[in-house]
């Protein structure tokens, strides 16, 4: 794989910050071929929170780039809710996101 972004987000996602989490991480994922978002330091994601991650999904999709989440706490319990069947891509930890992506770009 050329390169993968690593986009780490600590503190909250709320209303005030889902927005910079949207236009962020794909931006710094454009000339990447893989975008790892690790939300693992969040204290509080919020449900604008996930509605960022579908855009961030659609955005990656478009751009053909590959993205997996690592999720922590805070947001596992919300995709929980707002996720049941698992439809948005993560993994427990970045090392396992790079394992993945590596093996999605080598057509695994």
């Amino acid at each position: 794989m050329s390169s993968v972004a690593i986009v780490s987000a600590y503190g909250d996602i709320d209303a005030t910050s889902a927005s910079t989490l949207t236009d962020y991480a794909p931006l710094n994922g454009v000339h990447c071929r893989g975008l790892i978002l690790d939300l693992s330091g969040l204290e509080f994601f919020g449900t604008e929170g996930f509605s960022a991650l579908h855009r961030v999904s659609v955005r990656c999709a478009r751009a053909g780039i590959g993205w997996m989440v690592v999720p922590g706490a805070a947001v596992s319990r919300l995709l929980r809710i707002c996720d049941p069947h698992g439809s948005l891509p993560t993994v427990a930890t970045v090392g396992t996101a790079l394992a993945n992506l590596q093996d999605q770009h080598a057509g695994v």
